[in-house]
């Protein structure tokens, strides 16, 4: 068996995105399965010990947003230790001008400003397949214009077409907002008569996979994002950070990656943390990620003066998870549905903390949801708990005190990406 991948995130880029189409790859190598990546170059990169793989093909593109062609792959070292503790500054009229100037022309290039990058392998089909003919082309986005690429790959050829969607590209729960209701109708016209010559779709939720089933009619394939199984993360994570852990003695609640206050409850937490005489006692909160600024903004407005929260800058993936490791609670924030399609949400995250093996405090908020139902899944194949689901903010001081983790993660396997992956290779032989 052969199979091509397309994605515009691999390695050397360290996002969730990247970090599972890498894992499947390797899955394919382990299984002894031939495999060919088409992706984009990442440019400036963070990951040292990057080394160029000649089973992937990097395909120049130029990003839209910053203007310039990105065709090379570096390592450039990340800054060092820096703690934010200012909002973001106010932007002026020229600068909002700008803004929105360039919101306007990356809403036209449709269906995402990767398009260029879409056409460009096109242009190179022939020379990319010159002396591999896959058995299996596997096209995953984020962007949606990588199954584009997949589409052209397979037309004329005899091999089978499995999309992957980790966000749903019709009702997306993360771009959605912001498109228009033309754009709207588009995608459900454009994506239905695309995906009309794929074998099956693959998407990560179970709320998703019956969603695409009914509007796309087409056998739809369950994989979750999934964490890895003894992941040897030897990274040191630098001295400047390691005294920054080691200067306080409280415990440590840490939050990782983006965040998304339409639709988590970041206010209410920060609430209750700050107005908790037992937190504010014996924890601190340690943000890490790009969004300072919103905490920030949310500190201001509570008037907080105390000194237990920590904004840190956005960190590798790897320092991130090393990050984890030093946490006594794992944060993680319910998805606030909008539609039907939102009780699919699982943030990439939660994969990353099961891997972590440390406690999760999911802030609930009595969502009933796919994530909520998994956490009560694993929590009931335990003895002790996982994850601390808080509803009631009122008794978050006695869920803690009574709180016990198991760390047992062995039975928790068939969250795993081995488990993941080896379904899905299987699926692609039936």
């Amino acid at each position: 068996m052969k199979v091509l991948i397309i994605s515009l995130n691999y390695e050397p880029l360290n996002s969730i995105g990247a970090n599972r189409v890498n894992a499947f790859a390797k899955q394919l190598e382990q299984n002894n399965i031939d495999y060919r990546v088409i992706s984009a170059f990442a440019g400036y990169h963070a990951s040292k010990d990057f080394k160029p793989n000649t089973r992937v093909t990097y395909i120049s593109q130029f990003d839209f947003q910053r203007f310039k062609r990105i065709n090379f792959n570096k390592y450039k070292e990340q800054s060092s230790f820096n703690y934010k503790n200012t909002t973001k500054s106010k932007k002026g009229i020229l600068d909002r001008f700008i803004f929105q100037l360039k919101v306007f022309y990356l809403s036209m290039l449709y269906p995402d400003p990767y398009i260029g990058w879409a056409v460009n392998c096109m242009i190179q089909k022939k020379k990319l397949l010159e002396d591999f003919k896959p058995d299996i082309i596997y096209s995953s986005s984020h962007p949606y214009s990588a199954h584009l690429v997949g589409y052209f790959f397979q037309k004329g050829s005899r091999a089978k077409w499995y999309a992957e969607l980790r966000d749903p590209w019709v009702k997306s729960h993360s771009t959605g907002k912001r498109k228009s209701s033309f754009t709207k109708l588009l995608d459900k016209y454009f994506s239905r008569l695309l995906f009309r010559r794929a074998t099956s779709l693959v998407t990560v939720s179970e709320v998703w996979k019956h969603e695409m089933e009914n509007f796309y009619k087409m056998p739809t394939i369950l994989t979750r994002n999934g964490f890895v199984m003894n992941n040897s993360n030897r990274i040191s994570i630098g001295n400047s950070y390691q005294a920054f852990f080691e200067r306080s003695k409280r415990k440590k609640i840490i939050y990782t990656g983006s965040i998304f206050p339409e639709n988590q409850n970041l206010e209410g937490f920060l609430n209750s943390f700050l107005k908790n005489d037992y937190l504010q006692k014996n924890f601190d909160f340690i943000y890490v990620g790009p969004g300072g600024f919103i905490i920030n903004k949310f500190l201001e407005k509570l008037s907080y003066k105390g000194d237990n929260v920590f904004i840190l800058d956005k960190v590798s993936f790897e320092i991130a998870l090393k990050f984890l490791e030093k946490a006594d609670f794992l944060l993680l924030f319910n998805w606030r549905p909008e539609n039907p399609g939102d009780k699919g949400v699982i943030p990439g995250k939660f994969y990353e903390y099961l891997g972590a093996n440390k406690p999760i405090l999911l802030w609930n908020d009595n969502i009933n949801n796919e994530l909520s139902d998994i956490c009560f899944y694993i929590n009931n194949m335990h003895e002790k708990d996982k994850i601390l689901v808080v509803n009631d903010h009122d008794k978050i001081n006695s869920d803690i005190n009574h709180f016990e983790f198991d760390p047992e993660i062995s039975k928790i396997y068939e969250f795993s990406r081995e488990f993941q992956f080896k379904n899905l290779i299987a699926s692609f032989n039936s």
